[in-house]
């Protein structure tokens, strides 16, 4: 899994891409030099679908924003 910061989306390789492009309208199937890759947005409600069957997503939250607080 890549975070492509800049787009704020997920790169996934998958074994089984069907089961997050099913689950994910939002995602989207594309190749990449001949690499099949699975590509969604990195926002939290995405990030909780991936976690369901065990994909470890990173928080957005945790990525894009400071918190200032303690």
């Amino acid at each position: 899994m890549v975070v492509v910061e800049q787009a704020r989306t997920l790169a996934l390789k998958l074994n089984n891409p069907n089961r997050v492009l099913d689950s994910i309208p939002t995602a989207k199937h594309v190749e990449l030099r001949g690499v099949p890759l699975v590509l969604t947005p990195h926002k939290l409600d995405e990030v909780k679908v991936l976690r369901n069957p065990g994909i470890h997503a990173p928080s957005p939250i945790l990525q894009y924003y400071d918190s200032p607080g303690q």
